[in-house]
């Protein structure tokens, strides 16, 4: 939070922390009418008090190809973060649902190019996390619960859930964290991803959208108890080299 006031001429600044005063900028900016011969700040209440409503303000991008910001150097990505931090951002997470890699393959990330460019978006991600955190902001990075390498599905497809319940358009390749076997590779490759991404903050795992198991065990289990069960093994996993991670649960979609 900040806040702002003028006083016998001059606009005094004061915020609880460096995010604050760069958030009372924002507003500054947001709030002047510049002219060539002056500036004019517009003040609808002195002192403005500004108090965040929502703890978590922030965006998250997806890490694999196909997506405009893929292309961007870090310098556009500086750029775009430090204006997001002046509308008041406070978070940045990188997507990695759909992004899965072979966990066997340290560089593997996405399903296409050579290993050499996929090497290139996991130093890119890792570089924007970074970059993030030198502009104060948590980082996280968002994981589909049950993904696994496709590749490794197809060799194996003990892994595969069953999709005879899926509804229309749900992947077919995602594990069933119902066996042991689907469980140890979804383990395997979470846990792998965390790895390769410093300076993470927190991992949110979402429970559907590429993410979900319908067959017969899971759906016997409850979708949610096995969700539940499979973040538990993820943050014991997790907390053995990253004490501090955070693993962030949502209930999203199951009222269906």
């Amino acid at each position: 939070g900040f806040q702002l006031a003028i006083q016998d001429g001059a606009l005094d600044v004061t915020a609880r922390n460096d995010l604050g005063l760069v958030y009372a900028v924002g507003e500054i900016l947001l709030r002047s009418h510049v002219t060539e011969q002056k500036i004019a700040l517009d003040l609808y209440l002195n002192p403005w008090l500004s108090r965040p409503i929502c703890p978590v303000r922030g965006v998250w991008v997806d890490a694999v190809e196909g997506r405009e910001y893929a292309a961007w150097g870090l310098d556009r990505w500086q750029g775009s973060l430090e204006e997001l931090a002046l509308w008041g951002d406070n978070t940045v997470a990188v997507s990695l649902r759909g992004a899965w890699g072979d966990p066997d393959s340290p560089a593997d990330l996405g399903t296409r190019g050579t290993l050499e460019e996929k090497a290139a978006r996991w130093e890119k991600a890792g570089r924007v996390l970074e970059l993030a955190h030198s502009l104060g902001r948590e980082t996280g990075a968002a994981i589909a619960v049950n993904s696994a390498y496709t590749g490794r599905l197809e060799r194996q497809p003990v892994l595969r859930a069953t999709p005879s319940a899926a509804p229309q358009g749900a992947p077919e390749s995602l594990a069933c964290p119902s066996t042991t076997q689907g469980r140890l590779a979804i383990l395997k490759t979470v846990a792998g991803m965390i790895e390769r991404l410093p300076n993470l903050d927190y991992v949110l795992l979402t429970p559907f959208d590429d993410g979900g198991c319908w067959c017969a065990k899971c759906r016997e289990r409850g979708w949610a108890e096995v969700y539940l069960d499979v973040a538990k093994r993820l943050r014991e996993a997790a907390g053995q080299k990253h004490p501090d991670l955070k693993l962030v649960l949502t209930d999203w979609r199951f009222e269906r």
